[in-house]
């Protein structure tokens, strides 16, 4: 019985944890994106506004995504769960 119960909220779990990752990268977007965009063994260098853009809203924007899917998951498998059980 143990078993099934962590089968059954292994989705909600694992999708909320990478949604919170991936909210965690989009707030370090800017960072990121001066780090990918820096020519090698470059001193000085810009950043273009459309990727720091990019590397902010393309991840909180998956993260916020997971994370509804997972409370949504999470709904769906404790419902089964109570009328099982």
């Amino acid at each position: 019985m143990e078993n099934s119960k962590i089968k059954l909220f292994k989705t909600p779990g694992i999708s909320f944890l990478a949604g919170i990752i991936f909210v965690f990268v989009g707030l370090n977007g800017e960072k990121l994106a001066s780090i990918y965009s820096r020519p090698y063994n470059s001193t000085s260098w810009t950043t273009s506004g459309s990727l720091i853009n990019t590397f902010v809203y393309i991840p909180i924007i998956i993260g916020v995504i997971l994370l509804i899917l997972s409370i949504g998951t999470f709904l769906l498998s404790y419902n089964k769960l109570q009328k099982n059980g």
